[in-house]
């Protein structure tokens, strides 16, 4: 006889097992129930998961999320029915109106990280924007918003994500002040200088402060303690005073540098100078040297230090600039003397300045200068040396101190006579006369006239006249002279109105009614038919 099978009962309430003693793990408003004898949850249509914690993705939905979403690509479709509506994906933590049924988190997101088309407006490229671009890290959570995101008060652009930067605060409406390309917090819009080399402040904009450089000015010059500015804002490097050079500006310029880490090259004489000052430049001279470079020795009665010290030599000699021990000279004049004292020239325009305190009848050096370079004002561009003994002059040069011959003179010794006329001057070595400033003449003595159809200095214009005309012009002036007939500034006009003669300057004297005009040249009346006589005054 078999025994009769009692069903078990059938368990309700979310619970399963032996008696229904066990409760089911699932989420009552995402579920149908649970199996009583396993517990195992029955999902809505759109949720799955142990305990139907999760919704389908955005591309799936129904019973098990197996059925395909058919929606565009910036729309999502309802988990449990597949309809599609239009969509934003937003950052979740920073957004007002997310979809609680439609999050994800980054970490599930960047499984996908590689398989984006950013090129093509979608959803999904959104989410691989947010995700795997640095916008925000694995741990956040993204939703789905219907339109735009809501952001939270300081949150703004895209995806809710912070502000763009050059703004923060509500809405993300307010502009930064940073300058330097420095970043602003997008809450308080407070400046982050710690990108910013060379500057501080509120703003970004500010210099280092003395002795500090870099990112933020937060590192520590390692300069001299003397030197100000102590570095370079940017790169550290010591900016050294002037007088001092080496990495960190402890080293004293050398070798007739100065300025500025020594970066300045002295102009001084080498040979006449001690050294520069290291700051300045300013040339130390030695003794019996003065100038800014040291380039000019002592005049011929002083010496020593700075040309301090005076001589005490004869009215005849000199002193050594240096020592101040006398020696017998003489004065040249230094482009025509092969034997100067390179250390004792001067120039003309130096001597000049006691040009009218001379004792010319006194023998001496210094009125020999004076009696070379005072009295005519082209000298001052001329040097004179000093010599011991004579002048020993170049060739072509003699007299009193290798001066050139005086004019009218030349030849070795400048014993020879010019014979150039119309006070034109001839060269001192040959004699040949030169005619260039002589006006209407030329030839060897610049004494001949100036051929035909030439005039002015040494002949060398030449006349703008009619050709018929001889002579042709003015010799000293290049005036046209007209011939008799002609007239005008190039003698190309004939006479009129009864007028004859060179340059039409005489007047026909011929009765007017009685005449038909009078010869260009001789001024003989054209009488008119029945008139004669030397002015057509009488009727036949």
């Amino acid at each position: 006889m078999q025994l009769l099978q009692i069903p078990k009962p059938y368990c309700r309430n979310y619970t399963f097992g032996s008696n229904c003693a066990e409760s089911c793990e699932c989420v009552a408003e995402n579920s149908l129930g649970c199996n009583s004898s396993s517990g195992v949850c029955d999902c809505k249509a759109g949720w799955i998961g142990s305990s139907c914690e999760r919704r389908c993705d955005p591309y799936h939905f129904g019973k098990g999320c197996e059925e395909n979403c058919s929606c565009q690509n910036t729309e999502v479709c309802d988990n449990e029915n597949g309809t599609c509506f239009p969509a934003n994906v937003c950052l979740a933590r920073n957004t007002l109106n997310c979809l609680p049924a439609l999050s994800l988190t980054c970490q599930q997101v960047s499984e996908n990280c590689t398989h984006g088309d950013t090129q093509k407006p979608s959803l999904k490229n959104d989410m691989l924007d947010i995700c795997c671009g640095g916008a925000s890290n694995f741990t956040d959570s993204i939703c789905i918003a219907r339109d735009d995101c809501d952001c939270k008060t300081n949150y703004g652009g895209f995806a809710c994500i912070a502000c763009e930067q050059g703004k923060y605060g509500e809405g993300c409406k307010q502009k930064c002040t940073c300058q330097n390309n420095a970043t602003c917090d997008h809450v308080t819009g407070k400046c982050d200088c710690s990108r910013v080399v060379g500057k501080t402040g509120d703003h970004c904009d500010e210099d280092c402060p003395p002795r500090f450089y870099g990112l933020n000015c937060s590192s520590s010059c390692n300069c001299s303690q003397f030197q100000n500015p102590v570095c370079n804002p940017q790169t550290g490097t010591c900016t050294c005073q002037s007088g001092k050079t080496g990495h960190n500006c402890y080293e004293d310029c050398r070798n007739y540098t100065f300025g500025p880490n020594c970066a300045e090259s002295c102009e001084c004489v080498a040979e006449n100078s001690l050294g520069c000052n290291s700051s300045s430049g300013v040339c130390d001279c030695k003794a019996g040297w003065i100038g800014s470079s040291c380039e000019r020795s002592c005049d011929p009665y002083h010496f020593g230090k700075g040309c301090e010290e005076n001589c005490s030599c004869q009215s005849t000699e000199v002193c050594d600039n240096e020592n101040g021990t006398c020696f017998p000279a003489n004065v040249c004049l230094a482009r025509n003397t092969l034997n100067c004292l390179p250390s004792l020239t001067l120039t003309c325009q130096q001597v000049s300045e006691n040009c009218t305190h001379g004792d010319t009848q006194k023998p001496s050096l210094k009125n020999d200068m004076l009696g070379i370079c005072c009295g005519d004002s082209s000298k001052l561009i001329e040097s004179i040396c000093i010599t011991r003994h004579d002048c020993d002059c170049k060739n072509d040069y003699g007299g009193f101190a290798c001066i050139a011959c005086e004019q009218g003179k030349y030849g070795e010794g400048c014993k020879q006579k010019c014979t150039c006329q119309n006070n034109a001057t001839c060269d001192h070595v040959t004699g040949k006369c030169d005619c260039s400033r002589v006006v209407g003449k030329t030839g060897d003595h610049c004494d001949e006239d100036c051929p035909p159809r030439f005039y002015g200095l040494n002949c060398s214009s030449s006349c703008n006249c009619s050709q018929f005309q001889n002579p042709v012009c003015n010799p000293q002036t290049g005036t046209c002279t007209c011939q008799s007939g002609k007239t005008g500034h190039n003698c190309y006009e004939d006479c009129r109105n009864n007028t004859f003669g060179p340059n039409c300057a005489e007047s026909c004297k011929c009765v007017a009614e009685n005449s038909l005009s009078c010869n260009s040249s001789s001024g003989v009346c054209d009488c008119k038919a029945g008139w004669i006589g030397s002015s057509c005054e009488r009727s036949k």
